[in-house]
């Protein structure tokens, strides 16, 4: 499996509103192997949410390249006492 292309982009978390942090990648390889690594990372990351995944067959019989977009939820900011 090759990594090809990341992109993340975040939105950090207020007293009032969840943190938001958006992974984009794009992988090569074979499809068995594609749902074993994401298998591997949403297991050990639970806090993961696969939003999608889009799948393109390339000229190899076993390739895909795979769009995938996870998102990441941080929970808010501890609100600040009286005064500050």
């Amino acid at each position: 499996m090759r990594l090809v292309a990341l992109d993340a982009t975040a939105r950090d978390s207020t007293p009032r509103t969840l943190g938001r942090h958006e992974i984009a990648l794009t992988l090569r390889g074979d499809y068995p192997r594609l749902k074993a690594v994401l298998a591997e990372v949403l297991g050990r990351y639970p806090q993961l949410v696969l939003q999608r995944v889009s799948l393109h067959r390339l000229a190899a019989p076993t390739d895909v390249e795979a769009s995938v977009g996870l998102l990441l939820l941080t929970r808010p900011l501890a609100a600040s006492g009286p005064g500050g």
